[in-house]
């Protein structure tokens, strides 16, 4: 489960990447150093209604018929990701699956953890997770109601040695297919296609400090992703 991203970046440099503006400028603040999921931050996406701009949707998906308030709905339901292959039965994403509403979330991080042992107590590592020739890149995802959540897909080879308690990896959208993948006309036989791990030597991966995991964590702070060693694991880790 994908719980933590990050958009470290301007505006203006997203503008360029995507070679789309934001549809009401200055509304989000970048860059972005650090977002977890359970704050349901608002974050810029690109969706297959409003292909031409980049706008901004909360990250926790809550469906239409939901008939509660977002926090009290995403309190007792983890939507903040989505497992593509589930996605058509599932009755909080079907309907967004079915009509087409897919979006692409840029990133320039995503973070996953590494468990050292078995057992609830065997310390967790975090890490960074990037892309070697893309700094900002696009997370697939599915959108309604002003919310978005990040599909996961079987993880490959690096990110089950990664993320080793789940064996899942957010499905990434490469930079050739993006506009493929806003396409309305697709069926959810295609969009599985998409859904499939990206290769391992596309990643850029490496161990980060445990104070992403505390509370009073500062987001803003740059050097949140600054690699850090962990000797005393340095048998067990990727």
């Amino acid at each position: 489960m994908c719980i933590s991203m990050q958009l470290s970046t301007t505006q203006a440099a997203l503008e360029a990447r995507f070679k789309r503006r934001f549809n009401t400028s200055g509304q989000l603040e970048l860059p972005i150093h650090f977002a977890n999921a359970f704050t349901q931050p608002e974050w810029p996406v690109v969706t297959t209604e409003a292909p031409h701009e980049l706008g901004p949707m909360n990250w926790g998906f809550v469906p239409s018929w939901a008939k509660v308030e977002p926090k009290e709905f995403l309190r007792t339901r983890m939507t903040y990701n989505c497992v593509s292959e589930e996605a058509a039965e599932k009755p909080v994403f079907r309907d967004a699956l079915k009509r087409g509403r897919r979006c692409l979330i840029p990133v320039t991080k995503f973070f996953e953890h590494h468990h050292t042992g078995k057992g609830a107590k065997a310390p967790k590592i975090p890490y960074a997770i990037g892309l070697k020739d893309d700094e900002i890149f696009s997370l697939g995802g599915l959108y309604e109601n002003g919310t978005f959540t990040i599909l996961t897909t079987a993880a490959g080879p690096l990110m089950s040695r990664i993320h080793n308690s789940k064996g899942r990896q957010v499905v990434v959208v490469p930079r050739a297919f993006e506009n493929d993948w806003l396409n309305p006309l697709l069926t959810t036989e295609d969009v599985l296609r998409f859904c499939q791990p990206i290769a391992d030597e596309d990643f850029t991966h490496w161990p980060i400090s445990k104070r992403i995991t505390q509370r009073d964590v500062d987001p803003n702070v740059p050097d949140i992703t600054e690699p850090v060693e962990y000797p005393e694991f340095a048998d067990v880790l990727p």
